[in-house]
């Protein structure tokens, strides 16, 4: 027997605001790009709490939110039969109506099990996870799960702003890069593997390390993919980026661990939450134990998160840092703050070296970062870095917006032991020598950077997320609302009973009249307003008029 009858009742009770809820964690539940992209397209087809029930009830989509469950909600749906019962039971139900898997009785407004989801989570289940939830009814307290999230000890985290502020840096340089040579995206959106080794000259990181900055980066919207003329695309820094640019180190800090923060799933940040701030223990263990059913790719994703994490600082071997911590909480301001408070000021200067070499003791202000970049060439890239000035860097900067007295200018202002004197005599000749010179054309790839800031350069890229996400959940959300709260209930009567034709499944049908009556019938069609059915219990067919019906629900 089919639950759709009885789960689009249960949609149809729900507020405005759950709807919403509901259709929001499906479409999350389907991840990223263009997935996700189909799951929106599909809410614009929805149209009525049945529509979205026969769509919830699909089995991909039964499965991919009963992976998601803790173990305490598939106890629950274990023991619909009465199994299970204990504290907590009614709060868990509602929540799990309210997810999508469990219905409502229409005549009494009692949960009802949907046969689907019975059926999808006996497929789902594992010897493990079986395990788990029998444990929960020996346990109703969940101390199996406390015993799950006990980790080893670990070294503090007080030197967690190091690596934070180090892949802040290099990301700074990893986007400058992209502005002058935006790099080619693969079909999935991510950066390909040749372009990949090129971008570690830029980090001075290895491979892996380059990839996750350049993902970070689009986390936060500071690089953003762009298809020139029906091209490949080209990942290059958005409008948000180059102001993300202008500013000091801190706030560019919060801004790419904000990011990073918002993609921690919901069950990762229920195992942290369980686990404190032990997040080895919370990946590797407290999150199986607490979602038994989690498929290994989304396992997978924690273990990436936990990567990004220690990356960016806001872990230290294994350990969440206090600025983590506050950023799971909602408490930005606090993570910034701890971030204002530990990251070293700008340095005051820089050191030119005879041998033209460049020792950068600290972070720069952002203005003369990007002048010593345009100048220099990296050697070593971190809290403090080396950089080396050439002809060849220095011919660079003269084809860019620099003069050699700008040039001058600049490393006078910035050097803390003057001008050397071999550094002296190379400006003497780029002066002489860029008096004859003529100009050289700016690179096609700098040129595109730099006209395409003020752009949205995501619209044209088929792989990102769509932007309209909030609209088409919102429309959505009341189209379905309404549509379940329509006082004429017409269309619902009529879907209702297209799904029992096609169902083949026995209905109670009122029928208003002189005398209200009420009818257990299976449908058979429906044409020109009026229902042909059998009577079973009767043994004849009956042929009603849609108009005169005022309830039909599951018998």
């Amino acid at each position: 027997m089919s639950g759709t009858l009885a789960l689009a009742a249960s949609i149809a009770a729900m507020e405005r605001d759950q709807v919403r809820a509901l259709l929001a964690r499906r479409v999350a539940a389907a991840g990223s790009g263009t997935e996700s992209n189909r799951a929106l397209a599909t809410l614009r087809s929805l149209h009525n709490p049945l529509d979205l029930a026969i769509e919830l009830l699909r089995p991909e989509s039964i499965a991919s939110a009963l992976r998601r469950l803790d173990r305490a909600s598939i106890a629950v749906l274990l023991g619909r039969s009465g199994r299970f019962r204990g504290p907590g039971i009614a709060e868990t139900e509602e929540t799990l109506r309210l997810q999508g898997l469990i219905g409502l009785d229409s005549a009494d407004g009692a949960s009802v099990e949907l046969p689907e989801v019975a059926e999808a989570l006996g497929r789902l289940r594992a010897p493990d996870a079986l395990a788990s939830t029998e444990a929960l009814r020996d346990d109703p307290g969940g101390s199996a799960s406390a015993d799950a999230s006990v980790g080893a000890a670990s070294p503090g985290t007080s030197a967690w702003f190091s690596p934070a502020l180090t892949s802040t840096v290099r990301a700074a340089a990893l986007l400058r890069a992209l502005g002058q040579r935006p790099v080619r995206l693969s079909r999935k959106g991510a950066v390909t593997s040749v372009m990949l080794r090129e971008l570690t000259l830029v980090t001075h990181d290895d491979v892996a390390a380059t990839e996750r900055l350049a993902r970070v980066l689009q986390f936060a919207d500071l690089a953003v993919p762009f298809t020139p003329y029906g091209g490949q695309a080209l990942l290059v820094p958005s409008a948000s980026g180059e102001e993300w640019l202008a500013l000091p180190q801190p706030e560019r800090w919060s801004v790419l661990a904000e990011s990073v923060v918002g993609r921690a799933s919901e069950q990762l940040r229920r195992a942290i939450e369980l686990s404190g701030d032990d997040l080895t223990a919370a990946v590797e263990r407290t999150l199986r134990f607490e979602f038994p059913l989690l498929a290994e790719p989304m396992l997978n994703e924690a273990s990436d998160w936990s990567l990004l994490a220690e990356h960016l600082g806001l872990a230290v071997e294994g350990r969440l840092a206090p600025p983590a911590l506050a950023l799971l909480e909602g408490r930005a301001g606090a993570a910034l703050a701890a971030a204002e408070q530990e990251f070293p000021a700008p340095a005051a200067g820089v050191y030119l070296q005879p041998d033209l070499s460049v020792v950068v003791p600290g972070p720069l202000a952002p203005d003369d970062e990007r002048a010593l970049a345009a100048l220099a060439e990296t050697e070593q890239l971190g809290v403090a870095s080396t950089m080396r000035l050439s002809p060849a860097s220095l011919a660079r900067a003269l084809r860019g917006d620099f003069t050699v007295g700008s040039i001058r200018a600049v490393l006078e202002r910035l050097s803390l032991t003057g001008i050397p004197q071999p550094l002296d005599f190379l400006l003497g000749d780029l002066e002489r020598s860029s008096a004859v010179a003529r100009p050289e054309a700016p690179r096609a790839a700098a040129w595109l950077a730099r006209n395409s800031r003020g752009l949205d350069l995501r619209q044209d890229d088929p792989m990102s997320e769509d932007l309209d996400r909030e609209a088409v959940l919102g429309a959505a959300a009341e189209r379905i609302y309404s549509a379940g709260h329509d006082a004429s209930g017409s269309s619902e009567l009529a879907h209702r009973i297209e799904l029992a034709i096609r169902d083949r499944s026995p209905v109670r049908v009122t029928v208003a009249g002189p005398e209200e009556r009420t009818f257990v019938l299976v449908p058979l069609s429906l044409a020109s307003g009026r229902l042909r059915a059998t009577d079973q219990a009767a043994g004849v067919e009956r042929t009603l008029p849609v108009s005169a019906i005022t309830e039909i629900e599951a018998a």
